[in-house]
Order: structure tokens, then C-alpha cells, then sequence
């Protein structure tokens, strides 16, 4: 797992906990099973770009919430 894996795994489980989303949720949404979903909030597997912007869609939040803030 990449440091980048791990920071945007940890948003997105933010994002979900905010939004009150459960895994299920989150699967149905991407037509995954919650196994998969559940591998990507831990960081064992990436989430993908179409992934991220489904779930930006699905929440109504900018794709920008998904990643990790630039360090100045």
C-alpha cells in the first residue's frame, strides 16, 4: 500500500462516516461487493479515478474531498 493509497482510503472512509454511508451503500453505488469496498478502505486495493467520481457524484462533494490537502 503507497502513502497516497493509504491518505485517500482514509478521506474516503471519512467521507462515509460523514454521509452516514455504510459499506453496502458504498457497493451498491459502485457495483462492487462490500469485500472490495472494504479492501479499499484499507488500503489493500486503490481506489479507481471513475470510483472516486462516482462516489463524488453520488454525495454531492467535490472530487477534491476524496484526496489528501497539498502541502504548501
Amino acid at each position: 500500500m503507497t502513502d497516497g493509497t493509504a491518505q485517500i482510503a482514509d478521506k474516503t472512509r471519512g467521507v462515509a462516516a460523514e454521509k452516514r454511508l455504510s459499506q453496502e451503500t458504498i457497493a451498491a453505488t459502485l457495483g462492487i461487493s462490500r469485500q472490495a469496498v472494504n479492501a479499499r478502505f484499507t488500503g489493500k486495493v486503490p481506489f479507481t479515478a471513475p470510483e472516486i467520481l462516482t462516489l463524488a457524484e453520488a454525495t454531492d462533494l467535490p472530487v477534491s474531498r476524496f484526496f489528501p490537502e497539498r502541502a504548501s
